[in-house]
């Protein structure tokens, strides 16, 4: 009986020792499975981090596109402002135009008017 216990004694400890291999075993696939876990933490945090950097530069973009837009709105105020100031300068040629033509007229009822005058006055005055 004594070999018989022996016997189960011993395959007792081999059991034992098969179940201390597994439980190394599974401590090993825990790490591996944590170190994993830890990769993808890292990788997550790597694409987050991109992500952010992604939507800083589209921010950028967007100001930098208000800008140009802002900028555009600008020149076209400027160009109403200049198509305002030409049609006020081309208002103001038709005036000057004008005011030449009536000083032409002017100076030419002037001119008649002197000639006709010594006339006017020989026809007037007794001599």
């Amino acid at each position: 009986m004594d070999a018989q216990a022996a016997s189960l004694d011993a395959g007792q400890l081999a059991l034992d020792v098969r179940a201390a291999s597994l439980d190394a075993e599974q401590l090993t696939l825990d790490v591996r499975v944590a170190s994993l876990d830890a990769e993808q933490l890292t990788l997550d945090a790597q694409a987050a981090s991109l992500d952010a950097e992604q939507l800083t530069l589209d921010v950028q973009n967007l100001v930098m596109d208000v800008q140009q837009l802002a900028l555009g709105a600008e020149r076209l105020t400027l160009d109403a402002g200049a198509n305002y100031f030409e049609h006020d300068a081309a208002r103001f040629g038709r005036g000057s135009v004008l005011f030449d033509r009536k000083a032409t007229d002017f100076v030419r009822r002037s001119v008649h008017f002197e000639l006709v005058l010594p006339r006017l006055h020989s026809m007037i005055s007794p001599t």
